[in-house]
């Protein structure tokens, strides 16, 4: 059984929600398609609860149908959708608040460990 994933700083700042948890998923994996059994082991969502939301957003054109695998239908973000557009603009903001906040903590703890270090106790 597969760890899930916890709810990244895109659902942090826009919501928790369900759709934005699958919404996540599918803007993290914008570079390829993704099956909603993997969003399902991601998640943690309940399989139908995924493929309704998916399908939410197909009516919706964020998202649409790219290839079968085998029996698996594999699903991709819709780049071309302008909303789309602004939800991965959003997430790539996201992305990098996280980093630079990431960094400021390590350079605040790297400032700490070398003022330590030069300090005669």
């Amino acid at each position: 059984m597969m760890k899930h994933l916890p709810a990244g700083q895109y659902c942090i700042i826009y919501g928790k929600t369900l759709s934005n948890r699958v919404m996540e998923n599918f803007l993290e994996a914008s570079h390829m398609d993704i099956s909603a059994m993997s969003i399902v082991d991601l998640t943690g969502i309940s399989k139908p609860k995924v493929y309704q939301i998916i399908e939410e957003f197909m009516k919706k054109g964020y998202v649409v149908k790219s290839r079968m695998v085998g029996r698996t239908q594999m699903y991709k973000l819709n780049k071309e959708n302008v909303i789309v557009k602004i939800f991965m603009r959003n997430f790539s903001e996201c992305l990098k608040m996280t980093t630079d906040q990431y960094t400021t903590k390590s350079k605040d703890s790297n400032n700490i460990k070398t003022i330590a270090s030069t300090k005669t106790f």
